[in-house]
């Protein structure tokens, strides 16, 4: 499945079953070596009229349609309690806005 990221940010994130909204994508993380999505940051509500980022795996994800649905809240966590993410946060290469160049050198636009 291709999804532009200016289409993906501000999806709503819900349960599958009941269509419970439970956040908002907010943020995309990228794997650099791999050139694959990894998952997604999400707002979600926090306490009266406040929010906290936590991180959807693209292998939570049940399927996507009008909304990016899961199987169950606990799915979305703080991205430091995904072990597999850690590297990757900490990680400064940037891949958005970089220029995508063929071996021969030809320009064929931004990422």
């Amino acid at each position: 499945m291709q999804v532009r990221f200016s289409i993906a940010r501000g999806q709503p994130i819900a349960l599958d079953d009941s269509g419970e909204i439970l956040g908002m994508v907010k943020g995309i993380l990228l794997d650099p070596d791999r050139g694959a999505v990894v998952g997604f940051f999400v707002q979600v509500p926090a306490g009266f009229l406040g929010y906290k980022t936590l991180f959807l795996s693209v292998n939570d994800i049940v399927r996507w349609g009008t909304a990016v649905f899961v199987k169950r809240a606990t799915v979305l966590d703080e991205a430091t309690e995904f072990l597999r993410v850690q590297p990757l946060l900490e990680d400064t290469r940037k891949m958005l806005g970089q220029q995508i160049v063929t071996q021969s050198g030809s320009v064929l636009g931004r990422c």
